[in-house]
């Protein structure tokens, strides 16, 4: 846990956008309309890791896509799996984002 700064996870609350970005470093958007990949994904990792910043993921819901005014406040727009047209579930989507940046940590350390 402590190898992956696991010690202070936080619980889930609803809050406004600009307050529940408040101290993330890296805003990223999960998207399948976005132009980059799990590869951006394991740079700003290693990126994040190195340099002690706290990512953020912001997914929309089972529905819709991630809102324009909300893509804008994100640093990177990350598409996850192949291009097939169809939107990955939003709770796959946060637990492959998830594990994918994990195991980018514990590669780097």
């Amino acid at each position: 846990m402590r190898a992956l700064r696991l010690d202070s996870l936080h619980r889930v609350k609803v809050v406004s956008v600009d307050e529940t970005l408040n101290g993330i470093d890296i805003p990223i958007v999960l998207s399948m309309h976005a132009n980059y990949n799990e590869k951006k994904l394991i740079e700003v990792s290693k990126e994040a890791f190195s340099r002690g910043l706290r990512i953020g993921l912001i997914l929309g819901n089972e529905y819709e896509d991630v809102s324009l005014s909300l893509r804008s406040k994100a640093m990177y727009e990350i598409r996850l799996g192949p291009m097939t047209g169809h939107p990955m579930r939003t709770a796959i989507a946060l637990t492959y984002a998830i594990s994918v940046i994990y195991t980018t940590w514990l590669m780097v350390q």
